[in-house]
């Protein structure tokens, strides 16, 4: 475990599509982070209100890399991420939410899928 602590003026960055986005990036910036949003959406209301923004899929790597190495850890918000591509980021910044979740929820979501065949 990563035991880094973040202080005010480090960048969290946030990658999602979600609703709780703009309640995210506000909470931090009113903590005095510095926020990045990562999305799909460039009028999307997270990544209006973010210091900075990344438009992109939940696919290009290369934005992603980018967007990961702007930031001091990442936060994602979104059931789209595969662990494949959360390991990815892992690589290139702190991410504590890691992919363990997002591993979890594809193995319940198939075995919901191929129950109800």
């Amino acid at each position: 475990m990563d035991n880094r602590v973040l202080y005010p003026g480090d960048t969290i960055g946030v990658i999602g599509d979600s609703s709780n986005g703009p309640m995210i990036v506000a909470a931090a910036r009113q903590s005095g982070f510095k926020v990045g949003a990562y999305g799909a959406d460039e009028t999307s209301e997270m990544l209006q209100l973010a210091d900075f923004k990344i438009v992109g899929s939940l696919s290009d790597k290369d934005r992603l890399q980018d967007f990961a190495e702007r930031c001091d850890v990442v936060t994602y918000d979104s059931e789209n991420l595969s662990a494949d591509l959360l390991g990815f980021l892992a690589d290139k910044t702190l991410l504590p939410q890691g992919s363990d979740l997002q591993s979890m929820m594809l193995i319940v979501s198939w075995n919901a899928h191929f129950m109800n065949k």
